[in-house]
């Protein structure tokens, strides 16, 4: 019925000739005046959209969509690979942008690009029925979360510990030194990734909070374990300095 009623309109508007120079809507010499035409225009071009209108659910699910942004095996041939590194998956790539760049304003969102693994397994599994893509998917997205929150922890930690470090800093002593804005901390917010509990990946529900706190008191303990045993083997000087 709307290509019923688009032709219908083209009918009308070029009176059976479509070729009419200036274009379907160009020109009155068909007799309508000037703004029912126009409003003939607005209504042929609105016509386009009431198809994506009707079936409101899969048109947000094809915007939304963001798998294929995942599948680049079509690149495999001309770069003479097995299988791409984790370097070159763009989810990941985008996530170690986040931690190297210590981006306070990204950093709470720094699970967003994870998403697209959600995506890209959605679609092996239910329009390319491929398993052995779900499974590198899955494999993908182990190694991605343990880096992720492997270099989240080191990052966390450093920034805890300058923290802790410049507050020790005697204020006289900064201001006096001529590059003394490096000894200032640059402040990050990780309140939203601390609260992260339930992180929903493939299906799996994931303790973000708990791995972080298990990776964070292993490196606590090795950095004492280090200061201890630097200590142990340092003379009595260097204890006193």
């Amino acid at each position: 019925q709307i290509h019923c009623l688009q032709f219908l309109i083209c009918e009308l508007v070029s009176g059976g000739n479509l070729r009419k120079p200036g274009g379907l809507f160009g020109n009155s010499s068909s007799g309508i005046p000037v703004e029912d035409l126009k409003q003939l225009e607005t209504f042929f071009y609105k016509l386009s959209f009431f198809l994506h209108i009707l079936d409101f659910t899969a048109t947000i699910g094809t915007l939304t969509d963001l798998g294929f942004l995942w599948f680049r095996e079509f690149y495999l041939e001309s770069s003479r690979v097995i299988q791409f590194p984790i370097e070159c998956s763009l989810p990941w790539m985008l996530v170690d942008h986040v931690i190297e760049s210590q981006d306070a304003g990204l950093l709470e969102s720094i699970l967003i690009p994870l998403d697209l693994y959600n995506d890209s397994a959605q679609h092996a599994l239910t329009y390319l029925k491929q398993r052995f893509l779900y499974d590198e998917i899955e494999a993908e997205v182990d190694l991605s979360f343990d880096l992720l929150v492997q270099k989240l922890n080191e990052v966390i930690f450093t920034y805890y510990k300058s923290c802790a470090a410049s507050t020790l800093l005697d204020s006289s002593f900064t201001y006096a030194c001529d590059d003394g804005e490096k000894y200032f901390v640059k402040p990050l917010r990780f309140d939203a990734i601390f609260k992260l509990r339930r992180v929903m990946i493939l299906g799996r529900t994931i303790d973000l909070r708990s791995l972080i706190t298990q990776r964070m008191n292993k490196l606590f303990r090795e950095n004492i374990d280090f200061l201890l045993e630097r200590f142990e083997y340092g003379d009595l000087c260097g204890v006193v300095v």
